[in-house]
C-alpha cells in the first residue's frame, strides 16, 4: 500500500482518546504530519499534559501506522489544555479551568490535598496556581515552604494598574493571605472584607495563563463558596473527607450546597484512610472506614482516591515541600498524582461536551 496523508489520516481515524471516546482525528489531535516514502512524522496534541492514557494513545498511534505499512515513525506527544469556561468575568481571566477543593469540616487534611495535587499537576507540564482562600486560617504557605518574612508579594504597575506578582514555588504561582498577616495575628474580618479580599486575589493577582488553578477553601460552606461561585464560573469541586461518619455527614451538606450554587461536582476523595503499621504491615482503620465510598456512592460521584495515613506525608508538609516533589516515587505521591489525572480527564470531557 502506498502510504501519503490521506492513508495516514484515514488510520488514526480508528485510534480513539480512551478518556474522550471520540477519534483522535475528529478531535483534531494529529498536527504536524509528514509522510516521506515509508517514513510518517506527526504530532498529538492531547487535551492535557497530565493524560492518564498518554502511553495508550502513543502505542494505539504507532500500531496503526505499522499497520498501513509505515517502517519508520517519530511521534512527538503534546497538549494544550481545553477550556472549561465560557464566562468572561475579569476574576481570575487568565485562567482556563478553576477547580475547588473543599471539607465538610476542618482537619480532615483538605490543604495538603490542595496543594499536592497543584504540585502534581504542576509535574506533568500544566501551567498551575494554587489559591488560598482560607482567609481566616492560611496554611499554604507552610505546606509549600514559602511561609518566611522574605516571601513578600511585590506589587507592580501593569497596563497602568497596580498588580499583585504571585509567590513561585515548586512550578506553582500562589497568593495566600498569609503572605500579608503576620502568623501570629487572628482575623477577625467579617463577610464584606473576606469577600474583598478574595475578589482582590481573583481580579488583581497578576496570574499567568494558567491552564489550572487549584483553590485551597476554607472548610464547611460560607461567604468564599458565595463569592466564587456567584464571582467566577467553577469548572469542578472535589470534596475531601475522612472515613468516619461524622465527616461524611458533613460531606452531604457541602454537596447540597454545590449543587445550589451549580458548580459541578469532579468526585470524593478520602484522606486518611487506613493505617499500616510499618513494624508488623498489619492494616488499621483508625478513623472507622468506607466512609468516603459510602458518600461517594449515594451521591453517584467517583472516589478518586483513598489516602493512607503515613508519616511521611506529615513530614514532608511540615517541611514545605509536597509528597509528590519530596517522595516521588512513593505510594502517596502515586495516589496524588492519580487523582490529578483523573481530575484532568474529567474536565477534558467537560470541555468538550460544553463546546
Amino acid at each position: 500500500m502506498s502510504l501519503n496523508e490521506k492513508t495516514v489520516m484515514d488510520a488514526l481515524s480508528k485510534v480513539k482518546d480512551p478518556d474522550l471516546g471520540r477519534s483522535l482525528t475528529s478531535l483534531n489531535m494529529i498536527k504536524d504530519l509528514k509522510v516521506k516514502g515509508t517514513s510518517v512524522s506527526l504530532t498529538v496534541e492531547l487535551t492535557t499534559p497530565a493524560c492518564p492514557m498518554k502511553d495508550k494513545i502513543e502505542a494505539d498511534v504507532k500500531q496503526a501506522l505499522e499497520a498501513v505499512g509505515a517502517q519508520t515513525t517519530d511521534i512527538n506527544m503534546t497538549s494544550r489544555v481545553r477550556q472549561t469556561r465560557n464566562d468572561d468575568s475579569p476574576m481570575l481571566a487568565s485562567v482556563k479551568n478553576v477547580i475547588l477543593v473543599a471539607s465538610g469540616k476542618g482537619g480532615v487534611g483538605k490543604s495538603t490535598v490542595a496543594a499536592n495535587l497543584a504540585a502534581a499537576l504542576a509535574k506533568t507540564g500544566a501551567k498551575t496556581g494554587l489559591l488560598d482562600a482560607d482567609i481566616y486560617g492560611p496554611s499554604v504557605p507552610l505546606l509549600m515552604g514559602v511561609d518566611g518574612a522574605e516571601h513578600q508579594p511585590e506589587v507592580v504597575v501593569i497596563d497602568g494598574e497596580k498588580r499583585i506578582l504571585p509567590i513561585k514555588a515548586h512550578g506553582l504561582e500562589i497568593i495566600s493571605m498569609g503572605f500579608f498577616v503576620p502568623p501570629n495575628v487572628a482575623m477577625a474580618w467579617r463577610g464584606p472584607m473576606v469577600h474583598g479580599a478574595l475578589s482582590q486575589f481573583m481580579q488583581e493577582v497578576a496570574w499567568g495563563d494558567l491552564d489550572y488553578i487549584i483553590l485551597d477553601l476554607p472548610p464547611g460552606t460560607g461567604d468564599v463558596q458565595m463569592t466564587l461561585a456567584q464571582r467566577v464560573q467553577v469548572s469542578g469541586a472535589l470534596i475531601v473527607t475522612t472515613p468516619q461518619m461524622l465527616s461524611v455527614a458533613d460531606v452531604v451538606r457541602a454537596k447540597s450546597f454545590f449543587d445550589k450554587l451549580k458548580v459541578p461536582m469532579l468526585g470524593v476523595i478520602e484522606n486518611m484512610s487506613y493505617f499500616v503499621c510499618p513494624n508488623c504491615d498489619e492494616k488499621h482503620d483508625i478513623f472507622s472506614s468506607g466512609g468516603g465510598e459510602r458518600a461517594a456512592r449515594q451521591f453517584g460521584l467517583p472516589l478518586l482516591a483513598q489516602i493512607p495515613l503515613v508519616g511521611g506525608l506529615r513530614d514532608s508538609s511540615d517541611n514545605g515541600v509536597p509528597e509528590v516533589i519530596a517522595n516521588p516515587d512513593g505510594a502517596v505521591a502515586e495516589i496524588f498524582t492519580d487523582i490529578a489525572q483523573k481530575m484532568a480527564a474529567q474536565l477534558s470531557i467537560q470541555a468538550l461536551e460544553d463546546a
